[in-house]
């Protein structure tokens, strides 16, 4: 904290010193209090409660650091296999602007009952509607770095210019998997895949398992927005 002599400044007739040297707090009626020292107003808040905001963000952002981290080490466990590292670019592939979820909603949608067409239908406008809302919206937002990337990959993997929270292979995944599975007896098959291709981001290191988790949770969410919007029968209806 700054020293030296203080000269008090009243913006109204009350102000009294903190146990801070070189700070006075004024506290005017109806207003917030601000911290002086001669002319200048060095902050409208208190720095005791300025500093433990920085110090819960800090200490938040060190947890999600050690999570990733040790996400990362159970996957380096993995990594060199050559049959995990096929499974998990290739799934990583498949994801790529969407396109597994293209193709089973296009099977669905070539089997017989309407609702399978509006499951297809609805889950494809959905699903390019959340690339949307991850790409322009939120990345642009968090602007978060990616993992470290030493381009020593054992097949081809696509590097995308975006930053990295969320991911948005597992939000398109899990946005899909919730919009196909409904009232699907294939529910379990579109989950476990949009887990692979959730996990295959981190495998191949485009993303952190924060990104993965942070993205799984945004697809269910706007998948079950998606079901409230446009629902594939009345409200009577048993589909669940």
């Amino acid at each position: 904290m700054p020293s030296g002599p203080l000269s008090r400044k009243h913006v109204q007739p009350m102000t009294f010193v903190l146990g801070h040297p070189g700070y006075v707090r004024s506290v005017p009626t109806g207003t917030s209090a601000r911290f002086i020292k001669g002319d200048q107003i060095l902050s409208s808040e208190n720095p005791r409660q300025s500093s433990t905001g920085k110090s819960l963000t800090s200490s938040l952002r060190l947890a999600v650091d050690e999570f990733d981290e040790a996400i990362d080490q159970v996957f380096d466990l993995l990594r060199g296999r050559q049959w995990v590292d096929y499974i998990f670019y290739w799934a990583s592939a498949l994801g790529d602007h969407g396109l597994l979820w293209t193709i089973l909603a296009t099977l669905k949608a070539l089997r017989p009952g309407k609702l399978s067409e509006r499951s297809a239908i609805r889950a494809v406008v959905a699903t390019g509607t959340q690339s949307v809302v991850v790409n322009l919206g939120l990345k642009s937002i968090f602007r978060r770095h990616r993992p470290p990337n030493d381009n020593d990959h054992p097949l081809h993997v696509r590097v995308p210019m975006t930053s990295s929270f969320p991911s948005g292979h597992a939000t398109a995944a899990f946005c899909a998997a919730n919009l196909l599975a409904e009232g699907d007896n294939l529910w379990l098959l579109y989950y476990s895949l949009a887990t692979v291709v959730a996990l295959s981001r981190i495998h191949v290191r485009m993303h952190h398992a924060s990104d993965v988790l942070g993205g799984i949770a945004i697809g269910l969410l706007l998948g079950r927005i998606a079901r409230k919007v446009a629902p594939l029968a009345p409200l009577s209806s048993t589909i669940k």
